[in-house]
């Protein structure tokens, strides 16, 4: 019996040698290893997606800047035209304020633009990048619509808004008398711009987050300026006249941009 046993359990040891050794299955392998593995992949994920994001939104956001302040540009060179049609059939004078009235203020060049049918449409005097346009759709009231406002709180709503997202010329004063704009085709003459802001030191535009304001010039052509003072013009500041004031110039060469509401002279007599 001894001997049948030892020999039964080297024949038990020989098939042993030849079995294969079983392979255990991933999944009962390091189970807890496995899933941490896959927690630290996610979180590496995760990472590497927040990372992109903050290579590439700032990106986006640039170029949406970017195209905001080139369609500005366009409006204002649509709008030169606008005005030098508007001179063309207006002894070579662009559109003025009345002395008195409700259209007395800087924002009437819209109407009087839109009366005369010079303008494509009404958008044309809203930057895609201002407040106004984030307001959502515009529109140019009629000078008679302007004309016939008779509560305070409509008159001060039109005259602030009628103008749209931009600021135009105020004219330049002559002995207290307001003398229009004439169309000379001068470079560096500031006609319209991103509309100042009055309340706001140094009167940058609300327009394109505060980092300046497209200019379109007597000759039509427009310019981004970080700052509302022209080297060009030995340092004029286009949004107040030689006398540091919102008011019309003090001269033909003084040129100054006023907002909405402002009216050129508060008196005037022609």
């Amino acid at each position: 019996a001894t001997v049948v046993s030892r020999a039964a359990t080297s024949a038990d040891m020989q098939l042993d040698a030849h079995r294969p050794v079983p392979q255990m299955h991933p999944a009962v392998f390091a189970a807890g290893e496995d899933a941490s593995f896959r927690w630290q992949d996610l979180v590496m994920a995760v990472g590497i997606f927040i990372a992109a994001t903050l290579l590439v939104f700032p990106a986006i956001q640039g170029s949406r800047t970017q195209a905001r302040l080139l369609a500005c540009q366009n409006n204002l060179a649509e709008l030169g035209r606008a005005l030098h049609t508007y001179s063309d059939g207006h002894q070579g004078v662009f559109p003025s304020m009345p002395s008195q009235g409700n259209l007395a203020v800087a924002s009437a060049y819209a109407p009087l633009l839109a009366a005369g049918q010079y303008l494509s449409n009404d958008q044309t005097v809203v930057c895609p990048d201002s407040p106004l346009a984030a307001a959502g759709k515009f529109r140019i009231p009629t000078i008679e619509e302007v004309e016939a406002a008779v509560s305070p709180d409509e008159v001060a709503r039109l005259q602030e808004t009628m103008g749209g997202s931009y600021g135009y010329s105020l004219g330049y004063q002559d002995a207290g008398r307001y003398v229009p704009i004439r169309d000379h085709r001068r470079p560096h003459f500031a006609l319209v711009a991103d509309a100042p802001n009055s309340l706001a030191a140094g009167h940058p535009s609300e327009n394109h987050g505060r980092l300046g304001q497209n200019f379109l010039f007597k000759d039509g052509h427009v310019e981004f300026l970080a700052s509302p003072r022209s080297a060009r013009t030995g340092g004029d500041h286009f949004f107040l006249n030689d006398n540091g004031e919102v008011a019309a110039g003090l001269h033909e060469n003084d040129a100054v941009i006023g907002a909405g509401a402002t009216p050129p002279i508060r008196f005037v007599s022609y």
